[in-house]
Parts: structure tokens; C-alpha cells; sequence
């Protein structure tokens, strides 16, 4: 048998990756990681605000509760249309209402007031954190008083009628987006930067409305612009005028 001889393999040429196709992987390495870190700075911003919107809500919520039961000794023992039982000072941002310390002789006059520099005078702040940001709803206690609107009223940042803060600089939190520009969904209703209270018309409450009485006690709102942010009825005051008989 004759066999034929082998031709000689022909070495094959080796082929590898060419600077262009390189350049190009890394060129789409470096968009796919920019890609990312642009997305995950978004969900740290939307994380970011989504808590501070809550914690903010939250205390608000907790805040306004506590003060809409307070405000119902608004008036309580004082004889129908007598003055100096509501008063609605500094632009809306503080509010003083006056009541009987009944069974025991006298008046009292309690309030909130709304801080909106962050050194405000007048508040109490620790030694720990004297550098605070003072700014925040604050509760005015009871102490004794003639007139909700007497100019000598005021309350003292020490002692047993100290102001107490309610909500803190987290109050007046408006998310933002990455820009910094406000979110115009969230920047009204819930901010106390430029929250006011003001005297908003008659009201009655639901006993009142069953029994076929007119709505002749005062209502008072806390508002941004026309957004009500809480709004309360106080019975025992008429609206525009003193108590209720």
C-alpha cells in the first residue's frame, strides 16, 4: 500500500483583541458605572427625603393632636363677648388664648408660637447644645394673665413656664432635588416657614350641627398661603368675639 505523504500543517495565525475593540469596551464599562452612580445618588435623595418628610409629618401630626385638645380651654369660664380672650400676634406666628382657672380665682393665658430664626430670643436651650437650631412650634404654658393680647405677657426661656418645643428644626424640612430646588408638591402645606395662624370664620361642632345650632363659635387655622395645614373649632369661644354663653 502506497501511502501519500502528509502535507505540513500550516501554523494558524493567532488572533487577539485590537486597541479599538478595547477602547470600546472600556468606553461602555465607564457608561455603565456612571449609569449606576447617577442612580443610586437619586435613591439616596429620594431615601433622604422620604425620611426627613416623614419624621417631619410625624411630629407635626403628634404636635397639632396635643395642641387641638389644648385650645379647648380657649375662653372656658369667661362671660360672652369680654376682649382679650384671643390673640393672633406677630404676623401670625404666635397665638395666645386666654381661660378661667375655675374653681380657683384668676385667669391664665397659653399659646404656641412658631420660631423661624434658628437663635431666637426668648427660648431655652441646654449648655449641650447652646449652637442649636432653635427653630420650631413651640408651646407656651399657662401663667397668669388679664389679656391674651397684654404687651407685658410673655414667657421666660427658664422656670416652670418655659417654652416647650413641640416640633423641631425638622419642622420647616422641604425636600429637594438634586438641583436644590424645592419640590413644588411638598414645599406648601406641610413647611412652617411661612405657616400662619389666623382666625378662619365660623364653626360648630358635631353636637352642635345634630342639636340644629348655628355655627357661631371661632375657628382658627394654621395655614401656607390658603393650604390648611391644621384647623381647630373652639367652643367655648364666639366667632370674632369673647366666650360663648
Amino acid at each position: 500500500m502506497i501511502f501519500a505523504p502528509r502535507r505540513p500543517r500550516t501554523p494558524r495565525r493567532q488572533r487577539g483583541q485590537s486597541l479599538i475593540s478595547m477602547m470600546v469596551g472600556v468606553l461602555i464599562s465607564l457608561l455603565t458605572i456612571a449609569a449606576m452612580v447617577s442612580v443610586y445618588r437619586v435613591l439616596i435623595d429620594v431615601s433622604g427625603n422620604a425620611s426627613r418628610s416623614a419624621q417631619r409629618d410625624g411630629q407635626l401630626a403628634s404636635a397639632l393632636l396635643t395642641v387641638q385638645m389644648e385650645m379647648q380651654r380657649a375662653g372656658f369660664g369667661i362671660a360672652p363677648g369680654e376682649p382679650g380672650v384671643l390673640a393672633i400676634l406677630d404676623g401670625g406666628r404666635q397665638i395666645i388664648w386666654r381661660y378661667s382657672l375655675h374653681p380657683d380665682p384668676g385667669h391664665a393665658c397659653a399659646g404656641l408660637r412658631i420660631a423661624t430664626a434658628a437663635n431666637a430670643p426668648g427660648l431655652p436651650v441646654a449648655p449641650a447644645d447652646a449652637g442649636a437650631d432653635r427653630r420650631g412650634l413651640y408651646w407656651l404654658p399657662g401663667r397668669s394673665c388679664s389679656a391674651a393680647d397684654d404687651p407685658a405677657l410673655a414667657w421666660t426661656a427658664t422656670g416652670p413656664s418655659a417654652p416647650r418645643r413641640l416640633v423641631s428644626a425638622t419642622g420647616f424640612f422641604v425636600p429637594q432635588a438634586a438641583d436644590g430646588s424645592a419640590y413644588g408638591d411638598e414645599a406648601g402645606v406641610h413647611a412652617l416657614a411661612s405657616a400662619r395662624f389666623e382666625r378662619d370664620g365660623a364653626c360648630s361642632l358635631p353636637y352642635a350641627q345634630q342639636a340644629d345650632l348655628l355655627p357661631v363659635s371661632q375657628r382658627v387655622s394654621l395655614k401656607v398661603g390658603s393650604d390648611v395645614v391644621f384647623s381647630t373649632c373652639l367652643a367655648n369661644l364666639r366667632a370674632g368675639g369673647g366666650g360663648v354663653g
